[in-house]
């Protein structure tokens, strides 16, 4: 009894810790999307025709393959 007690207590704080760790991304990527503009340092915009709508991608070379 007790080494379940502790097995879901154990399982409860890894889905806590997993669920507390995704929070900033999704405010940021999700909830709350910058309407700013951005810096891209040197990030080259591609843009891509689809379906009436557009793809907007931005590519940048590594330091090491510059």
């Amino acid at each position: 009894m007790k080494r379940r007690r502790m097995t879901m207590l154990l399982v409860a704080v890894v889905i806590y810790a997993g669920a507390v760790s995704f929070v900033p991304v999704l405010d940021k990527l999700v909830l709350f999307p910058s309407t700013r503009a951005i810096d891209s340092r040197g990030a080259v915009r591609k843009v891509v025709n689809y379906d009436g709508g557009e793809l907007e991608m931005w590519t940048a070379a590594s330091r090491a393959a510059q």
